[in-house]
């Protein structure tokens, strides 16, 4: 009992030094946009594909990197340039040529095909959403306030429901997957992302009534993409996904472990954007 606060209490540190750190240059990177937001996408697309392929170093699989970061750069490049052909191909040759090296050293085609199934997996995972948010970004009229709107949903609703879980918190969300997250972490949660959302649209004159779905599911999808990225760690049977000696922000994790709500709320909010016509 007398060590749990202490660390309860750095952890909480750590979080906010990471926020007042890495928020003003992220949102400022969104603000100039072109190919300097690009870039921070692509950095931390890269990252986050290396921590993806390292998550099956447990289960001897061994998926080859430097595919992965290959096909992960065609890929946000291919969303920002229009070039739906360049996705594809490079997922098709990444999955080919992984799957002919793993067959050259690995012992059984089961093997090979998990190398070169893991391989792939790391790109779509976190490539596809950095490449649509580079795209929506880049979206006129309007692409600063569309991408804000993904990320402050997704942000509003993580960072309240870890203050509201920590304050209110008595009932276990989901103890198998995640034992730390309460039901009253994630109401608060999904309730203050709706609100944060709506304000943003608000002040950015850019509400609509057919928004207002989007507005409700996508803190749901949020609290689900967070128990999605713990459930993913514990089938690797990982602590966490972080690269080895290289914790990007502090009281955070990795790339994934901080963008695993993000990931599933771009993709629901992406397809909502085309659905309204903004896309």
């Amino acid at each position: 009992m007398t060590t749990k606060a202490p660390q309860i209490s750095q952890n909480l540190r750590q979080r906010w030094i990471t926020a007042i750190i890495f928020g003003p240059i992220v949102l400022a990177l969104m603000a100039i946009g072109g190919w300097w937001f690009f870039g921070v996408a692509l950095a931390l697309a890269t990252i986050g594909a290396l921590e993806f392929c390292s998550l099956g170093r447990n289960r001897s699989i061994q998926p080859s990197a430097l595919l992965a970061v290959s096909t992960t750069v065609a890929t946000v490049l291919g969303f920002v340039l229009g070039w739906t052909w360049a996705v594809v191909a490079a997922f098709a040759l990444a999955f080919v040529l992984a799957l002919a090296s793993s067959l050259l050293r690995r012992r059984t085609p089961r093997a090979a095909l998990l190398d070169a199934l893991m391989t792939i997996a790391a790109p779509a995972y976190v490539a596809l959403p950095a490449g649509m948010l580079a795209l929506v970004r880049m979206t006129e009229p309007g692409g600063l306030h569309w991408l804000l709107l993904i990320v402050f949903l997704t942000w509003g609703t993580d960072s309240l429901a870890y203050f509201g879980g920590r304050t209110w918190g008595r009932t276990l969300l989901a103890p198998r997957i995640s034992p730390k997250k309460t039901v009253e972490g994630a109401i608060v949660g999904v309730s203050g992302g709706f609100v944060v959302g709506l304000v943003l649209l608000l002040i950015a004159g850019a509400y609509q009534v057919a928004l207002l779905p989007l507005l409700i599911v996508a803190p749901l999808v949020a609290v689900i993409g967070d128990l999605s990225e713990s459930a993913l760690k514990r089938a690797f049977d990982v602590k966490d996904s972080h690269l080895s000696h290289f914790d990007l922000f502090p009281g955070h994790g990795g790339v994934l472990d901080r963008t695993d709500a993000l990931i599933l709320v771009t993709w629901f909010c992406f397809v909502v954007y085309h659905g309204v016509g903004i896309l």
